[in-house]
Formats: C-alpha cells, sequence, structure tokens
C-alpha cells in the first residue's frame, strides 16, 4: 500500500529555488522512483532503531521480520509512544549527543530529548524552509518569544530565523509587565514586524504594551496551540496582523501554515504523517490518530510516534503554489488547554495529580478564566466527603497537599503556575452525599475571552 496517492508525488519542485531535496544525486521526477527512494529511507531508519534501541526490539517483539521492506510490513510496526522519552532509549553513543532538550508536558518527570549535530542542523533547516512558506524572508524583524532555557522552541527559531538571515530579537519572555513593556520598546527601536509567539503569550504581550499598538507587526509566527478563526479574526481587525500557526513539538517540528491558512504544509522527504483509527492506515482525508516519523532522526529515532492529536491529510497542491500535502489538525484524543506562558493543561494530568492526595476526591471542576494584567485565572474547585471537609483546618491542611499535588503536573506547568505566569485558587467543597455518582472525575472549562483550547 503506498503512503501517498498515486495520482500525486511530493518531490516539491515548484514551491521555490532554495527548497532542495535532501538527496540531490537521485532524480525524484518520477513518481515511482520517488516512492522506492521513500521506502527504503524509511526503512533504513527503522532497521538502525531496532538494531540500536531496546525499546523498538521490546515493542516489535512478534512481529519484526528482518526481511521486511515494504509499506505493508511498516504499517504493522506497533507505534511509538512518549514513554519512548521517559526512558534510557538513545540510539547511539552519547559522546556523538549535541544538545539535550526536555519537554515539561508529562506528569512526575519530563521527557529528555537527545538531539545530534546533524539532527539539529537538519531541524533548523527544514523550519526555515517552513518559515519561507509563511513568508519570512531577510528583511523582515523577529522577536521571539518563547521559552529558552531547557526547552528546543526558542533556540530551534532563533536558529531557522537565522538560516533565513533575518534579524533575531531573542528576548524570550518574562512574567513581568514593566520587562515585557521594556523589550516591546526595544522591538520598536529595532523595527520588528514579526513575533514568534504562543497565543497565550501574544495576549500578555498586548496588555503589557498598555495605550501603545501592536499595529507595526505584521505577521505572528504561533508555536505550540492551534489559532482559532476568532483569534484571527481579532487581531487582524483590530491591528491588521496575521496570525500564521506552525504545528510541532520538542520531539518533532512538523509544518507551516501559508498565507492561506488552509493547514499545516509538511515535506515528505522530512516527516511521514499516517492518519489511523486506531492503528490501521486510512484512505486519503478521512479523519484519524496522527503517527509520526521522523526520517531524518538519530538519537531517539522517531517511528510510528503517537502525538496525542488528530487530523487528516490534504493532497491537492495549494494555492500558495507549495506541491507539500497539508496537515489539518482536528483534535485531540485527550482534553487540553493552553494557559498563560504556553504550557498545555491536559485533562489526564489533573487526575494523575488528584490521585496522589490521601483522601479520595469525589469530583474536580478547573476553571480557566481572565484574570488581571493579561494572566489566566485557573482555579480548581475540589470535592471531598462532608466529613473530610467539616473543618476549617481540614479545609487547609488539603489546600496545601492540593497545591503540592497540582506541582507535580509537569515541568514547565509548575513554573508557568507558580512563578507569575498564572494565577491559580483552590477551593474545597463538601460534595453533597445524595448526589449521583460523576461520570467524569474531573472537568475543564474555559470562560476566557479568546480560549486556547484544543477542544
Amino acid at each position: 500500500m503506498p503512503i501517498l496517492p498515486n495520482s500525486t508525488f511530493y518531490a516539491s519542485f515548484s514551491l521555490m529555488d532554495d527548497i532542495l531535496l535532501s538527496d540531490r544525486n537521485i532524480d525524484l521526477r518520477s513518481e515511482t522512483t520517488y516512492q522506492d527512494h521513500l521506502l527504503s529511507s524509511v526503512w533504513s531508519l527503522v532497521k538502525a532503531a531496532h538494531e540500536n534501541s531496546s525499546y523498538y526490539q521490546q515493542i516489535w517483539k512478534g512481529i519484526w521480520d528482518a526481511g521486511s521492506a515494504s509499506w505493508d510490513d511498516f504499517f504493522k510496526l506497533k507505534p511509538a509512544d512518549k514513554s519512548l522519552l521517559e526512558n534510557n532509549n538513545v540510539s547511539i553513543k552519547r559522546n556523538n549527543i549535541a544538545y539535550y532538550f526536555l519537554t515539561g508536558d508529562t506528569t512526575e518527570k519530563p521527557k529528555v530529548i537527545p538531539v545530534t549535530k546533524k539532527e539539529w542542523r537538519d531541524r533548523n533547516e527544514y523550519r526555515a524552509n517552513c518559515y519561507r512558506l509563511a513568508n519570512i524572508t531577510k528583511f523582515d524583524s523577529v522577536w521571539i518569544a518563547l521559552p529558552f532555557g531547557p526547552w528546543a522552541a526558542g533556540h530551534s527559531s532563533q536558529h531557522a530565523f537565522h538560516i533565513l538571515e533575518s534579524n533575531v530579537l531573542p528576548a524570550g519572555l518574562s512574567n513581568d509587565q514593566y520587562v515585557m513593556r521594556y523589550i516591546w520598546n526595544q522591538a520598536k527601536q529595532m523595527n520588528i514586524n514579526v513575533i514568534a509567539t504562543t497565543p497565550s503569550i501574544l495576549k500578555f504581550i498586548e496588555s503589557s504594551i498598555e495605550e501603545d499598538s501592536l499595529i507595526p507587526i505584521e505577521k505572528v509566527i504561533i508555536s505550540g496551540d492551534r489559532v482559532s478563526d476568532e483569534l484571527r479574526g481579532y487581531y487582524k481587525d483590530k491591528y491588521n496582523i496575521d496570525l500564521l500557526a506552525s504545528y510541532g513539538s520538542s520531539e518533532c517540528f512538523v509544518g507551516m501554515e501559508c498565507q492561506y491558512q488552509c493547514g499545516y504544509h509538511f515535506d515528505p522527504n522530512q516527516i511521514l504523517v499516517e492518519v489511523v483509527e486506531p492503528q490501521n492506515y486510512l484512505p486519503t482525508e478521512l479523519e484519524g490518530s496522527i503517527l509520526l516519523t521522523n526520517l531524518t532522526s538519530e538519537a531517539i529515532p522517531l517511528i510510528r510516534y503517537k502525538v496525542g492529536d488528530r487530523g487528516k491529510v490534504h493532497y491537492q497542491k495549494c494555492r500558495c503554489g507549495s506541491d507539500w500535502p497539508r496537515l489539518q489538525w482536528t483534535g485531540r484524543d485527550s482534553d487540553y488547554y493552553e494557559i498563560s506562558g504556553g504550557v498545555n493543561l491536559h485533562t489526564y494530568q489533573v487526575e494523575q495529580a488528584l490521585d496522589r492526595l490521601k483522601l479520595k476526591i469525589q469530583k474536580c471542576d478547573v476553571v480557566i478564566k481572565d484574570d488581571n494584567g493579561g494572566k489566566d485565572l485557573i482555579e480548581f474547585t475540589v470535592f471531598f466527603n462532608e466529613k473530610d471537609v467539616s473543618t476549617q483546618r481540614q479545609k487547609k491542611l488539603l489546600t496545601k497537599e492540593i497545591i503540592q499535588a497540582i506541582r507535580t503536573l509537569s515541568l514547565d506547568f509548575n513554573d508557568v503556575m507558580f512563578e507569575g505566569y498564572a494565577n491559580v485558587a483552590i477551593i474545597i467543597q463538601a460534595m453533597n452525599k445524595d448526589a449521583p455518582p460523576q461520570e467524569k472525575k474531573v472537568e475543564i472549562r474555559d470562560l476566557r475571552k479568546f480560549r486556547s483550547s484544543g477542544v
């Protein structure tokens, strides 16, 4: 079974002169040659992963065949999940690793992402090519308002913009509005016309500059979350700013919207995108769970990696002229909400954190609201049996324990919630003894004016 429709192949010659194939010694203008070359690249990655990674040896046990070499054989391989990044699953010698990054979007301990020099170079060159789809050039000046530190987002963006020879202000972000106003004043002196950030950080920037206007900004490159039509309309109508979203994570950068905002363009010479339900490959343009294979990954190969998102892939040539397919994001396999600071809050994270409490909770309602100063207020209302919360002392002790539990949601979530990027409120309530059993132990509602959720 071919992974791409027979009627189209994606050597990407018509996109633009400076986006070239990674292997320039092979003429891929024949679709058969292209498919064979892609299949060969996939199986080179798969066989190296099986040889060097105990993780893949374990999950493919019983289905691995050393003679496998077809697409059908590839689709039979069990998908990898986030546990790949939680263990010691490096597939190369450690002296070949150039960078270590963390992704804090998990419970208890962060996922560690080692990267080789070649991976880092390939990732950022690909990201730069994706930024070209958004018409970012050397004549643009960019403020990177993304976290720098052990997370990849800010660093990768900076390298990609440098490849494009754009002017860059790698100022990151601050939870202090005075500091953000200072950065904004410096940005104006540099004639900054592009911001790379997340929806919630953009909202905080807007509130920090007070009476000033974002009108000098022409584009915002969004990372970390989808962009709602409502949010696009707000910034377009008020400031004439175009919001263009990228799609990816610390594990893998996938693609970028063009000016027509009709999905995330991705290069199948770099990223293999499957849409499955629950594991079987689906026909073209049907919605399902997304699996990613990063063809340039080395330190920890990402092969049929479950990202937890749902979507569909469109293969028609885009109005922008690109032959690259487009991934349309349609939702999450589990609910999540982006909060101030660019961190995602998942329902399962709250459930796992509250399971650590000594007392069993009956229910937890989480409400995300707009707070003063452009920050978010996350309000946790936790219900217990009436006898367990009958005194103020009991409530005080439980509140302290809940705060400690919430700190374990994720590494970056702890920083955001308790270092000033968002405000937190804990409310203890007694559950009526006659209340019916709760179908969901944790429910999250987003009451902000502009929602940044994946649901």
